[in-house]
């Protein structure tokens, strides 16, 4: 949270030219995911906003609810 190189990104989608089956361009993972789990997608800058803790309680409070957006 408070190295000074933390804020570096090393890899972006915008810089340059890319097409979709690029061999390096997309990274796609498979991850079994649970009924019950909960997933955060974030932007940059999150970290800057809440505490570790209160990114975990947003995400233990909708963990199965893919509605919820607190």
């Amino acid at each position: 949270m408070r190295h000074p190189r933390r804020n570096e990104v090393y890899r972006d989608v915008g810089s340059k030219p890319h097409r979709p089956d690029d061999e390096d361009f997309i990274d796609l993972i498979r991850v079994p995911f649970e009924p019950d789990s909960a997933l955060l997608l974030c932007s940059d800058g999150l970290t800057d906003m809440l505490t570790s803790a209160e990114i975990l309680q947003a995400v233990e409070r909708n963990a199965g609810n893919p509605e919820g957006r607190s």
